[in-house]
């Protein structure tokens, strides 16, 4: 990252520079701390008494107000939230209850993978089991029950 000098800042701060390298060295204030405490630090007292007449003597007890209002909005806004979610999910719960889709699905499921299992293994071929070859069959039979689940899935 390159730094600007202190006599670029106060070119800078002077106003001497075009809107295109004002921005730039804007961009550069928000993301290095030296060159900030650098410009920070031409700042005189008759500017700090400019920017006292700027903001208005109730700016910090307005602000308070403004943030303490809108907290108590959003915690408002977040219980209600919270309803809506839970509402909905026991909607959608019961819905799914009463339609009898958990009670399916745990009746079916285990039928499904029961005759997927018989299939694959009325089709298991005894291979030689010396040399690792238990071990691939294993491998195989887990890869199919996976390859299964996943056509599964993809229906």
């Amino acid at each position: 990252m390159t730094h600007y000098s202190s006599k670029e800042w106060q070119l800078y701060r002077h106003g001497k520079y075009c809107d295109k390298q004002r921005l730039q060295m804007q961009k550069h204030l928000a993301k290095c701390d030296s060159c900030l405490e650098k410009y920070i630090s031409f700042i005189g007292q008759e500017e700090e008494d400019a920017a006292d007449h700027l903001i208005p003597p109730t700016f910090e007890t307005d602000l308070a107000q403004k943030i303490e209002q809108n907290s108590a909005i959003f915690k408002k806004n977040s219980r209600r939230r919270y309803l809506i979610n839970y509402s909905t999910a026991a909607a959608l719960t019961l819905l799914l209850l009463g339609g009898g889709t958990f009670e399916a699905t745990a009746r079916e499921l285990p039928r499904f993978f029961e005759e997927r299992l018989v299939t694959e293994i009325n089709h298991f071929n005894p291979v030689d089991f010396s040399n690792g070859g238990v071990k691939n069959i294993v491998y195989n039979f887990l890869d199919k029950i996976d390859e299964l689940l996943i056509i599964e899935e993809d229906k």
